[in-house]
Formats: structure tokens, C-alpha cells, sequence
């Protein structure tokens, strides 16, 4: 029987007789596809009975599609199928994953015990927006809407920065070498915030810190006193880079102020000006160019004179005056 006739008598007689002929006839071809697709034979079977309920409600429909063929409308949703389901499975695995972990976090505190050495270098290293959310919301317990509300954002940048937080210690972790999902990080970070201390520590902490309040430096601690220090030579230190660089800029600023304008480059093909040649120096005239005449007569009838190099902002020396009214 056709596949349009079985397909009839189910839409209108419900018969199953109808249908399970269509299941015998197709099964192979789904089941095999959805094999190719997610390559576990209970999750291909799993696809293979999605498809067919698939066709069981959508029968009616598909009875009244002009030129239908089933085969090619099983074995499109049979891919569609089979992705929906491996993007189901990867997602479960993931879960688990992160359970197995959980598990072994509540279990053994394994995964703690790896990330509280490098836990507080990794805090660190964020930036300080992202560090004041981490310590509000892990170590001191804070709901979101007291995070954003510390931090002066909405409870919803206060979610995502956050997230953000949390995946760079992630990535922190992983360069590290030790990998472990956000959702895990952020269990153990929710899982060992700060403890509660005794009472009568935080009594005795407080007394101490009072009396110390406005004592002389002599009577300090000593892990006060070097604390203080450092922050003292820190504090110098910085005064110190900024007076060196106001002193930088004012040198600058002289610098070009008084260095006055930048020579005019020389047009191209012509030599700097400290590059010029130097005139050649005055030879001694000759006895017979020093008489007037003696030399060959320009076309006007004028004796003409053997060049002479003008002197260069010289006083005239007695050889001059000798030339001079020689001729």
C-alpha cells in the first residue's frame, strides 16, 4: 500500500495497523540516519522515536502536501532531530561534569584546597570594579542588589560583572594549570567565605586597635611599625615620580619655547650652507697684467682687465694700493 493510503487511513480511521506499516517501512532508514548523526545506539533510538511521534502528529498535515515524499520528509527531520539531541546530550554531559566535581568539592574539598593558595594572586589581578564585586558577593555574602547598590550599578551589571569576574579567574586557574568551570569556582568561592572569627577575638582585636590608636610610633607593633614605613617610602616614592615628571615637561616646554625656528632646508640640488665652497684664494698679478694696455682689447677699444678676486670684508693692504695705482 502506498504511503499516501496508509497515511490516509491513519488521519481518518486512527488506524494503527496504518501506522506501524509506516514504522516497519521507514524505521531503517531513520534509525540508520540517526546512527551517522550521534553514533550511540541509545541515543539513535531515542531520535528514532522523537521522528516517528514526530509523524504521528504531524500526519494530518503531511496527508494533505501535494507530491509528499515521506522518505525525504523523515530523513530531513531525522538530522534535525539528531542535532537537537546532540546539543541535549552535550549540555547533560556538561551538567554532570560540573555535579562530579560539585561532588568531589562537598566530598573531599579537593578542588578547594587547589584554588585557595592561588585564589587571592588571581583576585588580585583583576581589575577594581571586578575585584569589589568578587569580594561582595563571595567573601562577604552580599545579595546582588547590595552589590549594585556598593558599586553604584543596577543589579543586573552587578550579575554581569560578576560573570565577567568569574571567568577571568577561570582563565586565571587555567593558566595555572588546574581547569575548573565558573559554575564550580563560584560554588567553592559561595562555600568558604570568610569564617566567622570567635568573640572574644574580635573583643580583644578591638580593645588592642583602640589602645594603639594614638600612640607614639615607639610603641607600635612591629609588623605596624614596617607596615607604616612602607607605606611612608610608597607615598615618597610616588611625590617623587610625579615631581620628576613636572620637571620633565617644564624642560620640554623650555626647550622648544627658546631653541628658536628650525633652519629653512636649502632648495633641492643645492648645497647647505655649511657645505659651500670656499672662494679660491688671490693670486699675485703678474708684472705684465699689472700695466695698463697690456692685455688683449675688448671689441669697444678698452684695454680689459685679468679677473681679480674681490676681497671679503677685508681692510686694504698696502699689495692692494700697489696694484691699484699701478694701474
Amino acid at each position: 500500500m502506498p504511503d499516501s493510503q496508509l497515511l490516509e487511513e491513519y488521519v481518518t480511521r486512527n488506524s494503527e495497523a496504518a501506522f506501524q506499516s509506516l514504522v516497519a517501512r521507514y524505521l531503517n532508514l531513520v534509525r540508520a540516519t540517526a546512527l551517522r548523526q550521534v553514533r550511540d545506539a541509545a541515543l539513535a533510538d531515542e531520535v528514532a522515536q522523537a521522528v516517528f511521534i514526530l509523524l504521528a502528529r504531524k500526519a494530518a498535515r503531511l496527508h494533505h502536501t501535494k507530491n509528499l515524499l515521506l522518505g525525504g520528509w523523515l530523513y530531513r527531520t531525522t538530522r534535525f532531530v539528531a542535532a537537537r539531541a546532540l546539543r541535549g546530550e552535550m549540555r547533560r554531559r556538561r551538567r554532570e561534569q560540573e555535579a562530579f566535581q560539585m561532588q568531589q568539592f562537598s566530598s573531599t574539598d579537593e578542588t578547594w584546597c587547589r584554588i585557595a593558595p592561588l585564589l587571592d594572586e588571581g583576585i588580585g589581578q583583576l581589575d577594581q570594579t571586578g575585584r569589589d564585586a568578587v569580594i561582595l558577593r563571595f567573601l562577604q555574602d552580599e545579595p546582588l542588589h547590595a552589590v549594585g547598590d556598593a558599586l553604584g550599578i543596577s543589579e543586573e551589571a552587578a550579575r554581569k560583572r560578576i560573570s565577567r569576574s568569574l571567568d577571568k579567574l577561570r582563565a586565571f586557574f587555567v593558566r595555572r594549570g588546574f581547569t575548573i568551570s565558573a559554575a564550580v569556582l563560584a560554588t567553592a568561592l559561595a562555600g568558604h567565605r570568610a569564617e566567622a572569627a570567635p568573640a572574644a577575638l574580635a573583643r580583644a582585636i578591638g580593645a588592642k586597635a583602640l589602645a594603639h590608636a594614638a600612640s607614639s610610633p615607639a610603641a607600635l607593633p612591629a609588623l605596624v611599625a614596617d607596615t607604616l614605613q612602607a607605606w611612608q617610602w610608597a607615598r615618597v616614592k610616588i611625590l617623587a615620580g610625579f615631581a620628576a615628571a613636572a620637571a620633565l615637561a617644564a624642560s620640554a616646554v623650555l626647550l622648544t619655547t627658546y631653541s628658536g625656528p628650525s633652519p629653512v632646508p636649502p632648495p633641492a640640488g643645492l648645497p647647505a650652507a655649511g657645505n659651500l665652497p670656499s672662494p679660491p684664494p688671490a693670486a699675485a698679478p703678474s708684472a705684465a697684467a699689472a700695466t695698463r694696455g697690456a692685455g688683449p682689447k675688448t671689441p669697444g677699444g678698452s684695454p680689459s682687465r685679468p679677473w681679480m678676486p674681490r676681497p671679503r670684508r677685508e681692510s686694504p693692504t698696502p699689495e692692494f694700493w700697489s696694484i691699484a695705482s699701478a694701474t
